[in-house]
């Protein structure tokens, strides 16, 4: 998988399934306090791993009805008992996510996400918003073109 600043971030699952992975770091250290994420049907799971040792720090999982569509995604808080999982600045994660499908035929136009509540432990140290710079403005045109289809 890769996010793709301002474009679609989809793609086909064959038949049997596939595990897509996309690596980011974070800009300031800090504590992931909740997640959830968005699945389509067929979703298995959206993760968050540690790169560098693939160890599991939150994954979040589809709710489904009885006819195994997916209706929601189940979350998780993670500071409820503790600080939460602490991420360093410059370290690489994880985002994985699995799809699995039982069909003979291609799935297109899948995709995962996670979305997480974040504490910087500094929020001075997080970067200003560069509003001239072409990445934000290809995301804000996506979004803003996203409001305006019927």
């Amino acid at each position: 998988a890769a996010l793709v600043l301002g474009g679609t971030n989809v793609f086909e699952v064959p038949p049997g399934g596939v595990t897509r992975d996309f690596e980011f770091t974070v800009p300031v250290s800090g504590r992931l306090l909740a997640v959830g994420g968005h699945l389509h049907d067929h979703g298995a799971w959206v993760r968050l791993e540690d790169a560098a040792t693939s160890r599991e720090i939150a994954t979040v999982r589809p709710i489904r009805d009885g006819d195994g569509n997916v209706v929601g995604m189940s979350r998780q808080v993670l500071a409820l008992f503790g600080p939460g999982p602490h991420l360093r600045a410059g370290h690489r994660y994880r985002l994985r996510v699995r799809y699995e499908n039982p069909t003979s035929a291609t799935l297109s136009g899948m995709m995962g996400l996670m979305a997480g509540l974040f504490a910087p432990d500094d929020i001075r140290a997080w970067p200003a918003v560069d509003r001239s710079s072409p990445d934000y403005l290809a995301d804000l045109a996506g979004v803003r073109g996203a409001r305006l289809e019927p």
